[in-house]
C-alpha cells in the first residue's frame, strides 16, 4: 500500500493567514493526487484542522488518517501549571520591579491548593493537566467535552464533566480556566465578550488549544477591565503575531503572558511522535 506521512512547515515560515492555509492545501491536495492508491495519511503534530480542509483526504472513504495525539501532552500540561503559577505567585510582578530596581512590597497570595480548574476539551492533553493539578495540588477539576462517553466519567482525577453548553455556568466557578479545544466552526471564537463576563473576578485565563477559539479584543477587554489576573496565550488567531498586534499593548502587557506556540517543545518529542506512530502502525496492520 501507499503511505503518506505529513509535517507542518517550519515555525518560522508558519502563518495561520487564510493564503497560507490556501497554500498547504494544495501542497497537500497535489502530493495526494501523484498517489492514487494511497491508503494511510499520517500527521506528524496533534492538530489535523489544516489536513481536514483538503477534500482529497476526508472525502476519500479508502484514505485512513491519523494523527501524533498525546505526543505533546506531557510538555503542554507542564506549561499549564507553570503559566497559572506564573500568575497566582505574581512572578509577572517581579520582572517588573527588578526593572524599576525597587523590592516589591509583601503581599499575601492565594495558593493554587484546592482551587477549581476547568479544562475545556478534555482529551489527553485535558486529561494529563487534569492529572498532575488534582495529585500534586488536591485541585477541584471540571471539564468540558464536546462527545461525553462513559469511561470519561471514570477517570479519578475528574469532579464534574459537562459539554459546550455548560461553559458559561463553569466559567462561573472556576479560579483557572484552561482551553485545549482544537479548530473547528463549533469552537471559533467562543471565548466572547459573554463568556467573559462569566470568569470569575481575579481568575486566570490559558489556552494551549486554538487562537481561533478566543475573541482577542474581547480578551483585551477584560484584562485591562481588571477583571482576570492574568491571560496565557501559546496560540494565537495569527501566527506569527504582526509587530502591530493589540496584544502587544502596553497596558496589558503585565498581565499577558506570551509564549509563541513554543508549549509543545521538548527534548524528547521526536521520540515520543515515533513512539505514537509505531502504535498507529501496529493498529493499522492488525
Amino acid at each position: 500500500f501507499f503511505f503518506l506521512m505529513i509535517r507542518r512547515p517550519p515555525r518560522s515560515t508558519q502563518s495561520r493567514s487564510s493564503a497560507a492555509s490556501d497554500v498547504y492545501k494544495r501542497q497537500v491536495q497535489k502530493v495526494v493526487s501523484y498517489f492514487p492508491n494511497l491508503k494511510w495519511v499520517h500527521n506528524l503534530f496533534t492538530g489535523c484542522d489544516q489536513i481536514m480542509k483538503c477534500n482529497s483526504v476526508v472525502e476519500n472513504d479508502s484514505i485512513v488518517l491519523t494523527n501524533s495525539r498525546g505526543a505533546s501532552a506531557k510538555p503542554l500540561a507542564e506549561y499549564v501549571l507553570g503559566a497559572i503559577l506564573y500568575f497566582t505567585r505574581r512572578f509577572n510582578i517581579f520582572e517588573t520591579y527588578k526593572s524599576k530596581k525597587e523590592a516589591i512590597p509583601r503581599t499575601k497570595l492565594p495558593l493554587l491548593q484546592q482551587k477549581t480548574i476547568l479544562i475545556v476539551g478534555f482529551g489527553l492533553v485535558g486529561q494529563q493537566c487534569a492529572r498532575i493539578l488534582k495529585t500534586a495540588f488536591q485541585c477541584r477539576i471540571l471539564a468540558i467535552k464536546r462527545n461525553i462517553q462513559s469511561q470519561d466519567k471514570l477517570d479519578n482525577n475528574l469532579d464534574v464533566i459537562g459539554g459546550l453548553s455548560d461553559l458559561k455556568d463553569f466559567c462561573q466557578q472556576a479560579d483557572v480556566v484552561v482551553n485545549c479545544l482544537p479548530d473547528t466552526q463549533e469552537t471559533q471564537d467562543i471565548y466572547n465578550e459573554d463568556v467573559f463576563r462569566c470568569f470569575k473576578q481575579d481568575s486566570i485565563f490559558v489556552n494551549i488549544g486554538r487562537g481561533s477559539a478566543v475573541d482577542e479584543l474581547a480578551l483585551i477587554e477584560v484584562l485591562k477591565a481588571k477583571r482576570l489576573v492574568g491571560a496565557a496565550l501559546d496560540v494565537t488567531k495569527n501566527e506569527p503575531l504582526q509587530k502591530s498586534s493589540p496584544l502587544f499593548d502596553q497596558d496589558v502587557s503585565q498581565q499577558l503572558l506570551l509564549s509563541f506556540h513554543t508549549s509543545d517543545q521538548f527534548d524528547e518529542l521526536e521520540k515520543e511522535i515515533v513512539d505514537t506512530f509505531e502504535k498507529n502502525l501496529e493498529a493499522y496492520i492488525n
